[in-house]
């Protein structure tokens, strides 16, 4: 509450703004454009994915979310909604998926993808040939299917790294680093050359560290059929963390990945008979392992072309 006269609350414009931003966004709106991209080339589509997980023990299903792109300001999307089972991260329908998306994009443009930038979350590097890979094969064996032959750039992104960088400001003084950090050698795992069968990868810090130590995301290009540079890569990710249009300001990783974490996170409220393990409730209708899962209640074909999702 704030102080202002006649009984009347002091709104925050701040606050306010934050919710227009969101309203607008819900209305199908764009809170702001990039002026020059490398993901606004004619036929591009950048996609985020990522999969959300009820608490361990729990049986409740887990959902994967994917968000794709459908116009080069990055201001359209379509979601996708996957059901899988309790804990399963790898996803199995990723090629159904991806034709689904290619007719939606028919619908919104006339000309065809000619290049898919696909951001995945959530898979540590010991699950790269188990979850990524046949990832990567369902998406090309989907294009083929479709009868395209897109060129497909696959990274994985990983947000829970304990890395931390600093910029030193003297003797036994640190301060945080600039934003938008790159730090690609030294202490990557492995040599960043686009002709090279290893894959590249490289940390960055886009954001700025409003409350201590900004976190940076572990990037690896599984695959780049484009066979742009690692600082062409490195760029577009920088710039897709300026597109997130629920905040004015930078995020810390790109919109796409984020606005799947937050359709993935609300999926869990569209199974019947949800309950919140957190819950006292919880605890007595489920025993130690938490709710059940029931029947998937999918939103409409033309909310799934808005931000439904955005809190």
């Amino acid at each position: 509450g704030g102080k202002g006269g006649g009984g009347c609350l002091a709104l925050s414009q701040q606050y306010a703004a934050g919710v227009l931003l969101r309203v607008n966004m819900k209305l199908g709106g764009a809170n702001g454009i990039l002026e020059r991209s490398l993901f606004q080339v004619p036929g591009t589509m950048v996609i985020g994915v990522d999969v959300n997980h009820a608490k361990p023990g729990s049986v409740q299903n887990s959902f994967a979310a994917v968000v794709a792109t459908l116009d080069k300001d990055a201001t359209k999307f379509h979601t996708e909604i996957l059901v899988q089972e309790a804990r399963q991260e790898r996803l199995e329908q990723i090629g159904e998926v991806m034709k689904t998306l290619y007719r939606v994009w028919q619908q919104h443009n006339k000309i065809g993808l000619t290049r898919v930038f696909f951001y995945r979350d959530g898979v540590a590097h010991s699950q790269f040939d188990t979850f990524a890979i046949p990832e990567i094969q369902d998406l090309k064996k989907s294009f083929i299917d479709l009868g395209i032959n897109p060129e497909l750039v696959y990274k994985v992104v990983q947000k829970r790294t304990r890395t931390r960088f600093a910029e030193s400001k003297g003797e036994r003084r640190f301060g945080n680093v600039p934003v938008g950090l790159v730090v690609d050698r030294e202490v990557t795992d492995k040599v960043n050359d686009p002709t090279s069968t290893q894959y590249m990868n490289f940390y960055m810090v886009p954001h700025y560290g409003l409350k201590g130590t900004p976190k940076p995301a572990h990037y690896h290009v599984l695959l780049n059929e484009a066979h742009l540079s690692i600082d062409d890569l490195q760029a577009l990710t920088f710039q897709l963390c300026h597109a997130y249009q629920r905040a004015t300001k930078i995020v810390g990783r790109p919109a796409p990945v984020y606005w799947a974490h937050l359709a993935a996170f609300q999926a869990q409220y569209n199974q019947q008979g949800f309950c919140d393990e957190s819950s006292d409730a919880a605890s007595i209708n489920s025993g130690a392992t938490g709710g059940g899962s029931g029947m998937f209640l999918p939103v409409t074909d033309k909310m799934k072309g808005v931000a439904y999702w955005m809190q």
